[in-house]
């Protein structure tokens, strides 16, 4: 009868541990499991921006083209002054060209990003600004004067005059010297008799105005 009775009590003291420890030892299992899930995990790592080369600051087409190079494989997004306007996939070697970016009159900004093939997308590149500008700077020759003659005994002739901006000045294709107050002045050589002078000024996107005038060189004082 003892033996009955102590197998009893052994019985209810091991079902009571159970019902109280079961939650706690549940809970614990779970917690390796999900330990051991999130270490499993696979992190994805966003991409590196891109970076664009050899932008322009100034241009006088419409139509683009804009190189550059980030990472192999990417995804590349190209926004044009505010919404996305191009997509492209760099090469292997991580290079990408966009051909025939729409530009708008004044100034254009201009940035990409990559995302890769678990769809993270990188940080934005770095913003660049490219300026549309189609028109020709003005230019003016004030020195000398159309129709004047130019007289001394160095068979040299003072030309100065002014451009409307920064620009390459070349007059009868030699480079003139452009002050920062947009002036430009040169002295060319001449010989006796007619002499045309040609001024052709190139801004930085590109634009050429040209202004010819006439004179004559007369060698004396």
């Amino acid at each position: 009868m003892k033996i009955v009775l102590g197998t009893f009590v052994f019985l209810v003291v091991i079902l009571g541990s159970l019902m109280f420890f079961a939650p706690k030892l549940g809970a614990f299992f779970g917690l390796l499991s999900f330990r051991r899930n999130d270490n499993n995990k696979t992190v994805v790592v966003a991409p590196a921006s891109p970076v664009f080369s050899d932008i322009p600051p100034s241009t006088k087409s419409e139509n683009l083209t804009l190189n550059g190079f980030t990472e192999p494989g990417m995804t590349i997004k190209l926004f044009v002054n505010g919404p996305e306007a191009q997509s492209t996939i760099s090469d292997n070697e991580g290079l990408f060209t966009f051909i025939d970016v729409k530009l708008i009159e004044g100034n254009n900004k201009i940035f990409a990003k990559a995302v890769n093939e678990q769809g993270a997308e990188s940080d934005a590149s770095i913003i660049v600004s490219i300026l549309l500008d189609n028109k020709a700077p003005d230019v003016s020759i004030d020195t000398p004067t159309n129709g004047e003659t130019v007289r001394n005994l160095n068979k040299r002739v003072l030309v100065k005059g002014t451009v409307s901006e920064l620009s390459t000045v070349r007059v009868n294709g030699n480079l003139a010297v452009q002050k920062s107050d947009n002036t430009y002045e040169i002295v060319i050589g001449a010989e006796e008799g007619d002499l045309e002078i040609k001024v052709e000024a190139t801004d930085e996107a590109g634009n050429t105005k040209t202004e010819k005038i006439f004179i004559k060189y007369a060698k004396g004082s």
